[in-house]
């Protein structure tokens, strides 16, 4: 059986993530696969980005039909959290998260940090509960695929329905915090750190070192600033850059951009935000003479 499948699900809008997610996942881990669901049509030049990628590792980037309320952008988040695939059951664990999420290797590595996790809080899953909420963190939910899906599967169903019917009018984290909590049990122990790497949407705007460390929305100490030397690894390789310029020069009609302003149209805007971070937070390394 396999170790861990990485998870995502992406409609038109943040297509433009797909192959940086599925790049930086496996320069991390190799060993791991990832499957990628669209409930729209590859675009072409994803495509192409995706084919150039096929010597990393195992992925695959297939459709879902699942239905759901395309007006409400919390219903297409929520799907994640009643996907099931057949091919689940050869993997021993699936981390299903945010395909914006720039995963980099850590040691030990991910699918170790959260087994033992799930071991901690004795749930067949590996997650944590926003402080003072009743959301679930959506980044990555770590789940023990063959202890997990088997009970959840008749629940999920019921309510992919309800998504279907467009009768689920809440956030995509509240709602897996309702899934687990009427079915397999909440955790019960804070301090988890569910960020494996860069969230590239996390840096849509340009900010300095000093206003990234004064945000209350994103710990940058924690889940940016430990990353950087294995994100630049990937990220200052020729074919990153590469692959970067031509997910940015996608023509995206002003609709699209109006639409996703802070999404898929927007990825070489971001990726070129990090890194300036990234040698703004080097050359703070470097002592001054």
């Amino acid at each position: 059986m396999k170790p861990l499948c990485l998870v995502a699900i992406v409609d038109d809008g943040y297509q433009e993530y797909v192959p940086l997610f599925i790049y930086f996942a496996l320069c991390a881990y190799p060993e791991y696969e990832v499957i990628v669901y669209s409930v729209d049509a590859v675009r072409p030049e994803v495509s192409a980005c995706l084919r150039s990628l096929r010597a990393l590792g195992s992925f695959d980037v297939r459709p879902l039909a699942y239905r759901y309320d395309r007006r409400d952008a919390q219903n297409l988040k929520a799907l994640r959290w009643v996907l099931y695939d057949d091919d689940f059951a050869h993997y021993e664990n699936v981390c299903i998260g945010d395909i914006d999420m720039l995963i980099v290797r850590q040691e030990p590595g991910l699918c170790e940090r959260r087994v033992r996790h799930s071991d901690e809080i004795g749930l067949p899953y590996s997650n944590t509960v926003r402080p003072g909420s009743r959301l679930l963190v959506g980044i990555s939910h770590f789940v023990r695929a063959q202890a997990y899906f088997p009970p959840l599967l008749p629940l999920m169903l019921r309510y992919r329905d309800a998504l279907a019917e467009g009768a689920l009018p809440m956030h995509n984290e509240a709602f897996l915090y309702r899934l687990m909590e009427e079915s397999l049990g909440l955790p019960q122990r804070a301090g988890l750190t569910t960020h494996h790497g860069i969230h590239l949407r996390a840096f849509h705007r340009q900010r300095s070192v000093a206003e990234q460390r004064a945000r209350r929305d994103y710990v940058f100490d924690k889940v940016f600033e430990r990353y950087v030397d294995a994100f630049l690894v990937a990220a200052r390789a020729p074919a990153c850059a590469e692959m970067v310029r031509r997910l940015s020069a996608i023509d995206s009609p002003p609709a699209r951009v109006a639409r996703y302003p802070s999404a898929g149209p927007a990825v070489g805007r971001q990726f070129n935000h990090v890194l300036r971070l990234c040698d703004a937070l080097l050359a703070e390394r470097v002592p001054s003479s």
